[in-house]
């Protein structure tokens, strides 16, 4: 990660990340089943990408279960080498699917104790393109004050009709729980000392061997014109305890303003930043904040 040059006379946060039209930050949850383990979030920028100026691939994932930030740092790790063996430049998306396919064939023969979350965007000057598996989301940020999400939540509250059949092809169950009923994929563990029932939120991700084959790694791949960018000024790939947190649904117009008015790249993060604390996140909050104006080509 690049460091961060300073605004002011006092020193940014450690948790804080910037770059050539880009910055980052990443938020320790409060929840309590957080207490003992790490910050699970990850982030990766690489410019120059393939080697062309004006292109960055920016990567965000958020892990989950004992192992997660053993599972990220793995992803982070094999991402660039592994692209360039499945082809990329040829094939962006047949890449990125293998990518996921084997990562969470890795994961899964080591037994690593939970999964990640990836979100993916290829910023160039012909066309962006957005890649995701799990809950963790790209975002725009529109010139008239509003968001609107380029990714649907992999959540299994939402699981449509064909995915939830598939999943069960492939050995998962979705079951109610709790007070709330609210849906899970579920795994039993059992042997003659006890029995143990592992729940996903998430229908995909990658990783998570409890589930077995049910929780499909295969991420959504979508491709974005500039002209279908118009009226966009940011893009935001940020994980479900930096939007949970905040709710982007319901931020006003006034409130997007004043995070997202015409200012640096990083004060625009350290605004969101704020903005999430005051909300108190309980899971861990990361958030990368593109500027497409950085990216746009001429016109």
């Amino acid at each position: 990660m690049a460091e961060a040059t300073s605004l002011s006379a006092q020193p940014l946060p450690a948790d804080f990340f910037s770059g050539s039209g880009w910055s980052a930050f990443s938020l320790r949850g409060e929840g309590h089943v957080r207490k003992n383990l790490p910050n699970q979030d990850g982030i990766l920028f690489l410019p120059s990408f393939l080697g062309e100026s004006g292109r960055t691939l920016f990567v965000l994932c958020d892990g989950h279960g004992r192992d997660g930030h053993l599972c990220v740092q793995q992803l982070l790790d094999q991402l660039y080498g592994a692209l360039l063996d499945f082809s990329y430049a040829q094939d962006p998306s047949k890449a990125l699917k293998e990518f996921c396919r084997s990562q969470d064939r890795y994961l899964e023969d080591r037994l690593f104790h939970g999964g990640t979350t990836l979100v993916v965007a290829d910023v160039s000057p012909q066309r962006i393109l957005i890649a995701h598996v799990g809950d963790s989301r790209a975002t725009l940020v529109t010139s008239h004050h509003r968001m609107a999400d380029l990714t649907v939540d992999h959540h299994v509250s939402r699981i449509p009709p064909q995915e939830l059949e598939a999943l069960q092809r492939r050995g998962g169950m979705v079951a109610a729980i709790g007070k709330k009923r609210t849906p899970f994929l579920c795994a039993v563990e059992e042997d003659s000392r006890y029995i143990d029932i592992h729940t996903l939120t998430t229908y995909r991700s990658i990783g998570d061997y409890h589930f077995g084959r049910a929780p499909s790694p295969v991420p959504d791949v979508q491709p974005f014109s500039w002209d279908q960018l118009l009226q966009s000024t940011h893009l935001l790939l940020w994980s479900d305890g930096a939007c949970g947190a905040i709710n982007e649904a319901a931020l006003s117009s006034s409130v997007i303003r004043r995070i997202f008015h015409p200012s640096s790249i990083e004060e625009i993060s350290l605004r969101l930043r704020e903005e999430i604390i005051r909300a108190e996140p309980f899971d861990d909050a990361t958030a990368m904040v593109v500027d497409l104006s950085f990216f746009r080509p001429p016109s």
